[in-house]
């Protein structure tokens, strides 16, 4: 009886070591499925905002599977405009310029190697592409207001995304900004570090990746 607690005590505390080794992003998982390749429709009632591109963009967040290293960062949004019908966001899609990825630390070899064909192949994939399909009105706490689905292409792959989002209106003004979303990065192909192609446990990546996604578009 003695040595089966033991045992158990010893599983335990590895257990306890795995996890804590562990820094995994925080976030609320996004729901990803097939790609629906269809814009909101709009009537032709809805005005057209344009995205101040100064005032939006794209935050990340990634983290290697051991030890403490984290990584964030952003992205710059290079054009895009949202659908207003009754003072309702009720469609748009933006685009993101991923040559623009930076990190918050300023490491140009992170950011070069997430550049490269092991990550994002920013030289084939310079842009991705954010075409929103539904907007449904859903609180979930955290003053989130709205969920948000459409079709994210990233490498050329696109699947649909629903994320958590508050949308606001001010006036001639719109502001979107979502929860701080995770995806799994293997679902548009980058595998690089992951334990999907083998990578070594003291090198491996975590597969998500957590999002922020703020828009300010104007009429």
């Amino acid at each position: 009886m003695k040595n089966l607690l033991k045992i158990s005590l010893l599983f335990f505390a590895l257990a306890m070591i795995s996890t804590s080794c562990k820094k995994k992003v925080d976030g609320t998982a996004a729901k990803v499925g097939e790609a629906t390749g269809k814009a909101a429709a709009t009537t032709a009632a809805a005005a057209t905002y344009k995205v101040n591109v100064g005032k939006s963009d794209v935050r990340w967040t990634g983290s290697k599977s051991l030890g403490s290293d984290k990584h964030a960062g952003k992205l710059s949004i290079s054009t895009g405009d949202m659908k207003v019908d009754g003072g309702k966001l009720v469609g748009g899609s933006f685009t993101i310029d991923m040559t623009s990825l930076k990190s918050d630390e300023n490491l140009p070899k992170l950011e070069g190697h997430l550049k490269s064909a092991d990550f994002f192949d920013v030289a084939k994939h310079p842009k991705a592409t954010f075409v929103i399909s539904k907007v449904a009105e859903a609180a979930s706490g955290n003053g989130m207001t709205h969920a948000i689905t459409g079709d994210l292409t990233i490498r050329g792959i696109a699947k649909s995304i629903t994320f958590p989002a508050s949308v606001q209106m001010a006036g001639d003004v719109v502001v979107a900004t979502s929860d701080n979303f995770v995806i799994n990065r293997t679902d548009w192909d980058v595998k690089y570090g992951s334990g999907l192609v083998g990578a070594a446990k003291d090198q491996m990546i975590n597969d998500d990746v957590a999002v922020t996604v703020s828009i300010n578009a104007s009429k």
